[in-house]
């Protein structure tokens, strides 16, 4: 019994002689699988750091200020972000690494006015950028400014005083407005919110907007300025002559046509000058004929109006498909 157990004693003890070196070459071979992968991601973090594979120059095209001051503030901007590094280890001016998105991003918020940026790299250490800049589609007039916006009702500059009609009034002169051929659209709720920056209305509506103004233009009926009037309402105002009104309930297209079977009636045949054509409400067309105030108003008060019911919406009018009758109106929900 006692040599049994002196045997046990001696049987426990080399196993855990053998246990304690199986740790030992474990440990050993961790230690040397760690300082691999050190030196391994310490060759990779280098590789990156390599002076060659870096930026060194940042080219900025597109900008149209004559000065060149833009292009400066652009190039300063993109080297700063560069100095930076990913987790204070990589850093974001390898070629390969640079932060693109951060970049666009970075332009795009600064500088409203820039729409697209595209970038590549150049033999490596040079990167090109290029700007470009939104196109003015139209003017926005609030608050006693007027901002420029692009085709997307984009705003991302403010039209400068002297220029277009530095007021929110619609018919200010705009002789002298560097954009003075853009159309002006003014209308929104008194706001101290910035504009630029945002979209003031839907790009749909301002496509809508735009169309209707050029197809206006090109029936011999100019716009000289829209007025968002609230509630959905649009009023153009056609130059030396009254106020076309549209909504937004109705499509704008069905609108125009409407508006254009109306205008081609044998009703306008002796004179074509008109306080206001109204649009907004089914297949009936109210108008009120000759010079004078009677615009937007005309749909509040008591004023004497004539209602035009045509056949079928957006059909050509015939010399005797139309039915005019001579109507009072006492408010916008009788003509509904």
């Amino acid at each position: 019994m006692i040599t049994s157990s002196r045997h046990s004693h001696k049987d426990f003890l080399k196993s855990q002689a053998v246990i304690r070196k199986r740790k030992k070459r474990m440990i050993r071979a961790l230690t040397i699988r760690a300082v691999f992968l050190v030196v391994f991601i310490g060759i990779i973090v280098g590789i990156f750091w390599i002076p060659q594979l870096a930026i060194s120059k940042v080219v900025v095209v597109g900008a149209s200020d004559a000065s060149g001051e833009k292009v400066k503030m652009v190039e300063d901007d993109i080297v700063q972000i560069l100095g930076g590094t990913y987790f204070g280890i990589f850093p974001k001016k390898d070629f390969i690494l640079y932060p693109k998105k951060e970049i666009m991003r970075s332009i795009l918020k600064k500088y409203p006015e820039i729409g697209v940026v595209s970038m590549g790299t150049e033999r490596l250490s040079t990167l090109n950028v290029r700007l470009t800049e939104r196109a003015p589609a139209a003017l926005w007039c609030q608050e006693g400014n007027c901002y420029v916006m692009d085709a997307g009702a984009f705003v991302y500059a403010l039209e400068p005083r002297g220029g277009a009609s530095s007021t929110s009034t619609p018919g200010a002169s705009a002789s002298n407005a560097i954009n003075k051929n853009l159309l002006q659209i003014y209308g929104g709720a008194s706001t101290t919110e910035e504009l630029i920056g945002k979209q003031v209305i839907t790009p749909e509506l301002f496509s809508d907007i735009l169309a209707v103004s050029a197809q206006l233009s090109s029936s011999s009926l100019p716009v000289e300025n829209v007025t968002v009037a609230g509630s959905g309402q649009y009023i153009f105002k056609i130059e030396h002559n009254g106020r076309l009104l549209f909504s937004d309930k109705k499509p704008f297209k069905q609108s125009f046509e409407d508006l254009l079977s109306a205008y081609h009636s044998p009703v306008f045949s002796k004179s074509a000058a008109f306080q206001y054509i109204d649009v907004r409400f089914g297949n009936k067309v109210f108008y009120r004929l000759g010079t004078g105030t009677g615009s937007e108003e005309s749909s509040t008060g008591s004023v004497a109006s004539t209602t035009l019911v045509l056949p079928l919406s957006g059909t050509t009018f015939g010399a005797s498909s139309y039915k005019a009758s001579s109507t009072a109106t006492s408010s916008t929900k009788s003509r509904e």
